[in-house]
């Protein structure tokens, strides 16, 4: 009920206290020791020899960064590397993948890294260094947004729970069944008034009705059975209703604590499970896929003998290899030929076909 979520994410939010060497150094920052910083010591003792662990408190939950490539991908055949390499960035819990292609990119030099922290949905973006025809890095949420579950195992007290979020539930409590019984004291002592009189408008009626039957004398005994017959029954309601308002009180308290027990008989149980199983992993992973040198070369030789298509007009002296070049299309205009159609008509076909020069 204290802390929100426990999260085990990738990467750390304050950068700079990590060291070349992949140390979290805080001396050189100069962090202060309860403002920045919290230690954690083995047992009860606080001695700085029994540091065990250091909690460190960001200032900010969204950042960003770069990771340089300790082995830059470089590009040294755009199309054979093309073809045969594929890349994909895949989220710890490979619940998400970005595929690009490095030599359409230029090749790759580092990772942009976006994030921000926060229970339960933290947001982390990373992507290359977008180039060439993948433009250049917009900060937008091209690349491979991380998604699926970074939270660990948490225990829950549902009665400790309980008793926070219902701080003020006994003093609510209190202030019904007193307002219940003023209410009910008030019911009570209307009910007394409006039998008292109902006793005299039964004493009432009783008496004219006994003297129109009876005369003075009946007038009087029909007084007495008429004011003894009213007061009966305002008795008995007043009894019953007094009986009913005790009995809403009574079941308003046993539902109160039947509530508490039910709370406090509850057991600890785990409000979340992990995602971090024995094949998750607890950093993004970039795969790379190639082929067999031996495939690699087949395409060579297959680009070199049979060529490639590039779908442009353009004329065949800007393909011309500096070795013998495989040139196939079809042609749009020939200049100086239009005495010997027939010579034309040859050219046109055997390019068609395909030739060497």
């Amino acid at each position: 009920g204290v802390i929100y979520d426990i999260q085990m994410l990738p990467f750390c939010p304050i950068q700079g206290i990590i060291s070349g060497e992949g140390e979290l150094d805080l001396i050189n920052l100069q962090f202060t020791h309860s403002a920045n910083y919290g230690v954690i010591n083995k047992g009860t003792s606080q001695d700085l020899d029994t540091v065990v662990a250091v909690m460190v408190y960001p200032s900010n939950s969204a950042f960003s960064f770069n990771i340089e490539l300790d082995e830059p991908v470089l590009i040294t055949e755009p199309k054979i590397q093309s073809e045969c390499d594929m890349y994909r960035l895949c989220s710890p819990n490979f619940g998400a993948t970005f595929e690009f292609n490095a030599a359409k990119n230029g090749g790759i030099k580092y990772f942009n890294i976006d994030c921000t922290y926060m229970p339960y949905n933290p947001y982390i973006h990373i992507n290359p260094n977008f180039s060439q025809l993948y433009g250049q890095d917009f900060n937008d949420a091209r690349g491979l947004i991380c998604s699926g579950e970074f939270s660990l195992p948490k225990l829950d007290d549902s009665w400790a729970q309980y008793q926070l979020q219902n701080k003020n539930y006994q003093a609510s409590f209190d202030r019904q069944i007193q307002n219940m019984e003023v209410k009910q004291d008030i019911a009570l002592k209307q009910g007394i008034i409006n039998a008292v009189a109902g006793t005299v408008t039964g004493a009432a009626s009783g008496g004219a009705a006994g003297g129109m039957m009876g005369g003075p004398w009946g007038a009087v005994a029909g007084t007495v059975l008429g004011g003894a017959a009213s007061a009966a029954g305002g008795i008995a309601d007043v009894y019953y209703q007094d009986k009913l308002m005790k009995e809403d009180i009574s079941l308003q308290k046993d539902m109160f604590a039947y509530q508490l027990g039910n709370i406090q008989a509850m057991p600890q149980s785990l409000s979340r499970t992990t995602a971090f199983t024995n094949n998750n992993k607890y950093f993004p992973v970039l795969e790379y896929y190639t082929c067999t040198d031996a495939e690699k070369e087949a395409l060579r030789q297959k680009i070199k003998y049979r060529g490639m298509s590039v779908n442009i007009i353009s004329t065949i002296e800007n393909f011309i290899q500096g070795e013998k070049t495989y040139i196939k299309g079809k042609i749009i205009r020939i200049d100086d030929i239009s005495e010997d159609f027939n010579l034309f008509t040859q050219i046109m076909f055997e390019i068609d076909k395909g030739i060497y020069i």
